[in-house]
């Protein structure tokens, strides 16, 4: 359910981002037909406008659909249906840090499924042992009196049995339990390194992500925003053309995106690192409102 709602979230966030790049694109559109009717700018500045508008809307169309199959999918995790609730407040938790990734590993050593394959381990080598012991044969002994009448004595009697075991030593269910006891020990490694694998995946997609905000969220969304700005101021007066204002925009929301994708990609990853080590990681709440963007 963590992760449904964590695709509702970025399914949401996608989609009012999308909205605000088609009002943008629409007013910047008027302002381009304005001028290009004034003779100010070439009519092919309105051909650009008009694709612009129909791509963005297109976008926000594709978006508003993955959104409610994100509210779909997310509703279904608990037998609902989206009728069952709003829109998501559009917070992400923010994790400040990420643990080491070697006490992590410690950590997932506990996991069931290591758990589980080590209890089996344990299992088939006590099979394995009864197997042995069964092949072994059994001495016994037994003791008794014996009279002797021609010489009027008698004696006492000790008797040792020992089976030979010359065709059954119980030698198949010994190889049998010799290849289930092999078996779980590949089976219990290949499922360390399958855990240790994920583990590694999962922290090294967390890093890249949290790495990714913190460099977007530090100079380059507010440097690809003021760019943009100063590129519409520009176009107003007369200082530069369309194509720079287009450039701009295209710059700013491809970075917009990336911020999400990463936003989504960072706290899935710390999900997966929070299920894999058994232990929650330490979060707190951010707000991701318009001034993020």
């Amino acid at each position: 359910m963590t992760r449904g709602y964590m695709a509702g979230v970025a399914a949401q966030l996608r989609g009012e981002q999308a909205l605000r790049n088609t009002r943008t694109v629409e007013q910047m559109q008027t302002i381009v037909n304005q001028r290009a009717a004034a003779g100010v700018i070439p009519t092919s500045a309105r051909d650009k406008a008009l694709v612009r508008v129909s791509v963005e809307r297109i976008e926000l169309d594709r978006l508003t659909q993955q959104l409610e199959a994100a509210r779909q999918t997310l509703a279904a995790s608990w037998s609902g249906t989206t009728s069952d609730f709003g829109p998501a407040d559009g917070t992400f938790p923010a994790s400040t840090a990420l643990p080491d990734k070697q006490v992590l590993l410690e950590r997932a050593r506990r996991h069931p499924r290591l758990a589980r394959w080590a209890d089996e381990y344990q299992h088939r080598q006590h099979a394995l042992s009864l197997a042995q012991a069964y092949g072994v044969p059994d001495l016994s002994v037994g003791a008794g009196v014996r009279h002797f009448p021609n010489a009027d004595d008698t004696a006492a009697l000790i008797q040792f049995t020992v089976p030979l075991a010359l065709f059954d030593r119980n030698q198949g269910h010994v190889l049998e339990s010799r290849f289930k006891f092999a078996q779980a020990d590949a089976q219990k490694k290949a499922a360390q390194a399958d855990l240790q694998e994920e583990m590694a995946r999962a922290y090294a997609d967390a890093h890249s992500a949290q790495y990714a905000i913190q460099t977007l969220d530090g100079e380059t969304l507010s440097a690809a925003r003021s760019a943009f700005e100063s590129a519409q101021e520009a176009f107003r007066m007369g200082q530069t053309d369309y194509l720079s204002v287009l450039d701009a925009e295209h710059t700013l929301v491809n970075i917009q995106h990336q911020r999400i994708d990463a936003l989504e990609l960072f706290h899935t990853s710390v999900t997966s690192l929070e299920g894999l080590s058994g232990t929650p990681l330490d979060r707190k709440s951010t707000r991701l409102n318009s001034s993020h963007w």
